[in-house]
Formats: C-alpha cells, sequence, structure tokens
C-alpha cells in the first residue's frame, strides 16, 4: 500500500469507529430512557395498591418504546467496534 492510500484507510476507519461509538451512545441512552420510565412506573404503581386491589389510575409506561428504538443502534455500534477491533482493516 502507498502512503496515500494507508492515510486514506486510516481516515475512513477513524470515521467508522466514531460513527460506531456514537449509534453505542445513542442506543445506551435510549434504551435507559426506556428501562428507567418502565421501572418507574412499576414502583409509583406498587405504591398505589391498596388492601383491596389495584388503583385503577396507575400510570403507564409512556417511553417503553425507547427501549425497543435503542436497541438496534446499540448492536450495530457495538458491532462495528468489534469488527474494526478484530481485524487489522
Amino acid at each position: 500500500m502507498t502512503p496515500a492510500e494507508e492515510e486514506l484507510r486510516d481516515r475512513k476507519r477513524k470515521r467508522l469507529r466514531i460513527f460506531g461509538l456514537t449509534l453505542w451512545i445513542l442506543g445506551i441512552a435510549l434504551c435507559t430512557v426506556g428501562a428507567i420510565n418502565i421501572f418507574s412506573s412499576y414502583a409509583q404503581l406498587l405504591k398505589s395498591i391498596d388492601a383491596v386491589g389495584a388503583d385503577p389510575t396507575g400510570q403507564t409506561p409512556k417511553y417503553a418504546w425507547c427501549i425497543y428504538v435503542g436497541i438496534p443502534p446499540l448492536a450495530i455500534g457495538t458491532a462495528i467496534r468489534f469488527y474494526l477491533k478484530s481485524r487489522r482493516w
């Protein structure tokens, strides 16, 4: 490889590493928001349980969809990072 090709390859690799890390951070953030929302809504539901039964006005999780949206970027970002780490590309 010529030095110009190596420099081009290094720039592409650096961009892919940054892109993979960005996707991974986005996925982690979305999954964290969704998980916190789900667990906090269940905690509120448990606080409202009477001796007779559950409160019918219990809160439902509003941001549970964040987990489903966050899993693909998390997986893709992880795959990019591991692929670049495992190969001398």
